[in-house]
């Protein structure tokens, strides 16, 4: 599964680094307390030109939520569970459709860390 890397201030989303190099890859984070269905937080996918990390800069080649909502839990409130979901895309240089790995955790308080 892909290790998440804290950004920098600036940053449009997580650094994500992978164990081997990766073409096209679609991003997708839900927030699952939401209710029914959870809320998509970010669904996007880049072209990582066969390198192992998406960089925190990396813009969008398309999704459903190309821009990465923030985010930011009221301390005061219930925990949040998120899910985050890496696949392979289809096109040039990929090795098929695929899941590269998935990640679930919960956050109380803002000062906690997300994975």
């Amino acid at each position: 599964s892909p290790g998440v890397l804290l950004s920098a201030r600036g940053a449009e989303h997580p650094a994500l680094q992978f164990k081997e190099p990766q073409h096209r890859i679609r991003v997708h984070l839900e927030d699952m307390a939401a209710g029914p269905g959870g809320r998509v937080l970010w669904d996007a996918v880049y072209n990582l030109g066969g390198t192992e990390t998406l960089k925190p800069l990396a813009a969008a080649q398309g999704g459903m939520r190309p821009t990465m909502d923030l985010f930011c839990p009221p301390p005061a409130g219930p925990p949040h569970w998120y899910a985050l979901k890496v696949t392979r895309e289809g096109g040039a240089g990929a090795a098929g459709p695929g899941s590269l790995g998935a990640a679930f955790a919960a956050r109380r308080r803002p000062a906690e860390d997300f994975i």
